[in-house]
This record gives C-alpha cells, structure tokens and sequence, in this order.
C-alpha cells in the first residue's frame, strides 16, 4: 500500500534546451482569420524559457485585469506572454476573477473574455443544483447523480421524518459557501439550525477508502460555449485526503477524519491532529492506479465520472442560457470551468457533491502545480485571445466579422434554422442535410469550434460526442448550434478531414465573414445569399 507521507520536490526541472525563444503568435489554419496568443505553462517563479515580444501598437491587446482571485500560476503565465496587469477599471481584455454582477456583462464589449457566465449559481449552487437534477429525474434515468438534499427551511418537516426513522447522519451546508465554511455533520433534528438557510444531504456512510482515509475528487469540467453547448473535462485532477484515518463507528464531530477539504486538513498538524506532515493531495494518475490494484477497471470509472460531469450540466443549461441573453450582447465572451467534487462510494458510484465556480487554482503543493499549471496553460489558449493591432481598422474587422453574434446571422440562415428544429422536433433526431448548404453563420461555429478543439491540451471534449451523444439530446432541449455541432463531430474523420478542407476553401474568399460592418453595424441582407455554401461537407 503506498505511503501517503508528504513529498515535495516533484515538480520536474525543465532542459536546457526549453531556454530557446518560443513563439508568441498563432496563426489560424483557416484563411481570413485573426491570429492568436499563445501561453505557455509556468511551473516556476523564474522563467526558464522566454516568449518573443510584441510590437509597440499591440500594447493594448495585452492587458489584464488584475483581481484578488488571479493565481500566481496564471499571473506568471501571462507575464510569459507579456501581458501586463491592470486594475478592474482599466481597459482589459481578458478577466479571470469572482463572479461578475449581472450589470457587469451589459458593459463588456465583443474583445473581452471573462471566465463566469451570467446565472452560473444554478450548477454553482448546491440547492439549485439539487431542484434542476430533481426536474430531470423526474423526466429522465440517471439524474440520481447527487446525495439525497433536504433544502431547509423549506424541507425541515421532511427532514424531521427521515432523523426519526433511521439512525444515519446527514450533513449540512450552507447552500453557496466553499472550502468547508459552515459544515455539520448531525443526526438529530435538534441539532438543525430552524431558521438558517442549509441544505443537508444524506452523508455518505461508505465511502470508498484509500490508505486507510477518506478522500473525494477534484475534476475540472471546462463549459466553453452554451451556443452551442460545448463541455470538456480535464485528464488529470487531485485526489483530496482527510488528514485523520476514517472509522465511520467514531465521532461524527471529527472534521478531520470526515471532511476533506484542503483548507481545513492543512492545519491538521499544526493543532496536534497529526504528529507530523501528510500528503493530502494525490494526482488524478496515482488514484487510478490505486482502483486498478484493486481489481475495478479506471475507464469504466472515469466514463461514470464524466456521465456525472454531462449530467449536472445539461440540467441546468437551459436556467444559464436564459440569464446569458438577458445580460449578454456578445454571449461568446463567457466561458468558465467548474471544480466538480466528487465522492466515490465503496460500489465505486460516484455522487456529485457539488460544482464550485470558483475552483482554487493556488498551487499550495507540488501536486497543485503539476496538475493546475498545464491546466492553466491549456485553459488559456482555448480562449483563443486574439492579436490584434491598436488602430488596424482592417483587423479589427477581420475580428468583429468572423464572430457568431446573432445580429449576424441573415435571413436565410433564420429559415434553416427553422427548419432544421421542425425536422428535429418531429423526428427526434438531426436532418441529414444540416451540413449539405453551411450557411456564414454555420461556418462560424464550425471554424470556431475547430480552432478551439485543436489547442484542447489535455482536455477531452465529452459533449457532443459520437458515441454518447444518443444518451443526452432526448434529455436536453438542444438550439440549433448543438445539432449542427453534434452532427459536425459524427462525421467519420475522412469525412472531418474533407469538411475542413471545404471550410478552408470558403473562408479563403471570406465566406464565413458577416456581411455587417464594425464600423456601421449594418446588415446587408441582399448580400447574403454570397456565404451561403452549397454541397456537402
């Protein structure tokens, strides 16, 4: 059994061959497309490679804001870029902070990139998480993906029915607090807070153990796009120890054998709960190489994981997307990744706990860096931050056109959007012509899409995908954009490769290209029947 006594030093030293110039530029593989910037991961506070610099007239491209919630790891990986830092209320271009105010977005303008989107609280918050899965499960199997939750005060009679009839605990929380605040575990109905906003879900009495602890997983699910609704999620993560070996006989009270949050455990030894250092965090890889000893197979496991990780999000996609068209004019500039917690019970289910919209990215261990610092840098170069010149008219049209804005979008494409979601809608599944005429708009997700999908790192993109795709699209009311995505990524990969090369050649004459301008913002309808691309992809 592998020792979990504390390690550091592990993070890898870099060659001397990383000390050579690296790129700063990245240029797109379809035509009339902006350029953008690369990142790259910082392990250490000292740079041991260096980025070429960028002209003069680009200084405002590289700003951005600076905010209490901006971890040293990313800090170090934009300054590796030459990014500059600049107070909130400079003029930014890219925002990674705490959840924005719903004014907020109706500020942004379509070069800024944020990492929230507006109504995220419905998965970030575990009583609105619990009322969406409830929705679906009443609809649809699988959604019983998170520990049964009593929202108090609103469910206390309920709750006082199931402490009298059972001697099992529950544990409390408040509904939208993070990293352990305000955590009980009780059995007693008096023990409840009557008048406290809580939510108590039934606790977990077998967990799976490893090492003899209690542990939960930190996965990083990443939601680039609800239009169409993109999900990708992380190969690697951490596995989070309690500092004090679990015995479910012992006391309840014992926030050290019963919880797992870093940001109590770390101060285990410091009061005397241990009598020297434990490693409290494991990387994704050594967890499954622990399931694997045991005789249970990873993948099986992981695919439950990512289910989990689909599951929670399509629930409430619909409650985000509504809070985005009220408050966002430029709706591509959201993107956020969630820290999903999960629990691994001793059949080897994994439950959902919650999925926090502001997952530390602090590197507090050596594990924290391996893992987040390639996170960070992967994360970044899917936001595709665009370089583009001060005062390049030409470019910044080039940038404004090429976005999927729906004041872009021209009447031809309204009509086949209707008609694609009629066919959808009597049918049950997608039109086979949805990619035989690709109108501007539909090259703009498709070009989008492909760019996004080619920087992915170390994410893999698990919605829409072929081989589950089935499983999700009858319990989720998917827009138009999904389809054409799904049906995008169904394609057999000769059928990819050739769909690419037709889009390359229809953006080499700028068919992808909105035939409105950044300068007047006017449409020219009789000029829309030019990006429309007949034949299949």
């Amino acid at each position: 059994m592998a020792s979990r006594v504390a390690k550091r030093g592990n993070v890898k030293k870099k060659s001397a061959a990383s000390n050579k110039e690296r790129p700063l530029v990245r240029h797109s593989i379809f035509p009339n497309m902006p350029p953008t910037i690369r990142f790259y991961k910082r392990e250490t506070k000292v740079a041991d490679f260096s980025v070429k610099k960028p002209p003069g007239r680009y200084k405002s491209t590289f700003r951005w804001c600076h905010t209490s919630l901006l971890p040293n790891l990313m800090k170090r990986t934009l300054r590796s870029s030459h990014y500059e830092l600049v107070p909130e209320e400079s003029e930014w271009r890219g925002y990674w902070g705490k959840h924005l105010h719903s004014f907020q977005y109706r500020t942004l303008t379509y070069w800024q990139k944020v990492n929230h989107f507006p109504g995220d609280f419905h998965l970030g918050r575990k009583d609105r998480l619990w009322l969406h899965l409830c929705d679906m499960a009443r609809k649809f199997d699988g959604f019983g993906i998170m520990p049964y939750t009593y929202i108090l005060p609103r469910d206390l009679p309920e709750l006082r029915e199931y402490l009298k009839s059972t001697k099992k605990h529950v544990i409390l929380k408040p509904p939208a607090s993070a990293r352990g605040r305000g955590i009980q575990i009780v059995n007693k109905i008096e023990e409840v807070a009557l008048d406290t906003p809580l939510i108590a879900q039934h606790y977990i009495e077998s967990p799976l153990v490893m090492n003899g602890s209690k542990f939960d997983l930190r996965i990083y699910v990443y939601v680039s796009s609800l239009d169409p609704l993109k999900i990708y999620i992380f190969k690697d993560g951490l596995a989070r120890f309690a500092s004090v070996p679990y015995c479910h006989e012992q006391s309840y009270n014992n926030q050290y054998m019963h919880l797992t949050n870093f940001s109590i455990n770390k101060f285990a030894e410091k009061n005397g709960i241990t009598d020297g250092a434990v490693e409290l965090k494991w990387r994704l890889s050594r967890f499954w190489k622990f399931v694997k000893e045991n005789g249970k197979d990873p993948k099986v496991l992981w695919e439950k994981i990512k289910d989990v990780a689909i599951r929670a999000v399509i629930s409430c996609v619909e409650s985000v997307r509504k809070q985005q068209a009220v408050y966002c004019p430029y709706p591509f500039l959201n993107r956020e990744v969630f820290g999903m917690d999960i629990l691994v019970d001793s059949d080897y289910k994994p439950w959902i706990l919650e999925m926090n919209i502001s997952p530390s990215m602090q590197a507090a261990t050596d594990q924290d860096v391996v893992v987040k610092a390639p996170l960070i840098a992967d994360l970044m170069n899917m936001w595709r931050m665009e370089f583009v010149a001060d005062g390049d008219v030409e470019a910044i049209d080039l940038s404004y056109r090429s976005k999927p804005l729906i004041e872009h979008k021209t009447r031809i494409h309204f009509y086949k959007e209707a008609e694609m979601m009629e066919f959808y809608h009597k049918t049950g599944k997608i039109s086979p012509c949805i990619l035989t005429e690709l109108t501007d708009a539909d090259l703009r997700i498709l070009i989008e899409f492909e760019e996004e999908f080619k920087l992915r790192g170390d994410f893999d993109l698990i919605y829409p995908h072929n081989e589950t795709i089935a499983n999700y699209l009858k319990c989720n009311e998917p827009n138009y954009a999904t389809l054409l995505l799904t049906a995008w990524i169904c394609l057999s990969p000769e059928e990819r490769t050739k769909g690419i090369q037709r889009i390359q050649k229809l953006a080499e004459r700028g068919a992808h290209l909105a035939q409105i301008r950044v300068e007047n913002e006017e449409k020219e309808e009789d000029a829309s029947t030019k990006t429309t691309d007949s034949g299949s992809v």
